[in-house]
């Protein structure tokens, strides 16, 4: 009897899907077919960069900030943040990045935060940074 009940039960379930399915004309016929992997995208087609906050966005910028990692819009790594400099209205004005040997001031105005990858990016290119 228990055998009986399920396999009603499993009959029950395949016609309702079907008439579901037969509810929907956009619904494809074999549902075999269906794939549950999106489809990839064109070699011609352009991902956005994913988008930081500006730096005055930024809570506590001198902690924050302080030790992220610094990298250009191609994703090529620049430095790392030792210090930030703040303007009399307690606004981020620049951020010295240590290069190798050196330090140099970026301005705020040309980074932006990555709060997940706790990365700055550089509206410059290393080189252009670099020619400082």
């Amino acid at each position: 009897m228990l055998l009986r009940s399920s396999i009603l039960a499993g009959v029950a379930a395949i016609a309702l899907a079907g008439l579901a399915q037969a509810a929907d004309p956009q619904a494809p016929s074999d549902m075999s077919t269906q794939s549950a992997t999106p489809p990839t995208s064109t070699s011609t087609e352009m991902q956005a960069p994913a988008a930081g906050v500006a730096l005055d966005q930024v809570q506590n910028p001198k902690t924050t900030l302080k030790g992220a990692t610094v990298k250009d819009s191609k994703g090529d790594a620049i430095g790392e943040v030792k210090s930030v400099r703040l303007d009399t209205g307690g606004k981020v004005a620049a951020v010295d990045v240590k290069m190798g040997s050196k330090t140099v001031a970026l301005n705020a105005n040309t980074l932006s935060y990555m709060q997940a990858e706790n990365t700055l990016i550089s509206t410059q290119s290393k080189a252009e940074i670099q020619g400082h």
